[in-house]
């Protein structure tokens, strides 16, 4: 995979990670999981006692940074959104128990 196609990769995946997330907070914790699957799958790559080395011989450092950069970026974006929707749930139960009260 080129650093390009992971950036790529990790903004698409992270982005609808965002939207589901602040949209269904349940659904974004399941998305989360998928997003977590390709994080590892990239990582574990570069991990591998016989393709590793020959990947960062082949790539360079820089192919590295980039997948680490990558995937902090698709979970960064992931957790936006299950803030925004753990925030709109919070919000409004809020509002669900005022509006008992009165």
């Amino acid at each position: 995979m080129t650093i390009h196609e992971l950036w790529t990769q990790a903004l698409i995946v992270g982005l609808i990670g965002l939207v589901i997330s602040s949209v269904h907070f349940t659904t974004g914790l399941l998305a989360l999981s998928f997003s977590l699957l390709l994080g590892w799958a990239s990582v574990a790559i570069l991990t591998d006692p016989f393709a590793g080395p020959a990947v960062i011989e082949e790539q360079g450092e820089q192919y590295v940074m980039a997948v680490l950069g990558s995937v902090l970026c698709q979970l960064a974006l992931h957790g936006v959104g299950i803030g925004i929707g753990w925030w709109r749930r919070s919000r409004s139960s809020r509002r669900a128990s005022a509006s008992q009260e009165t």
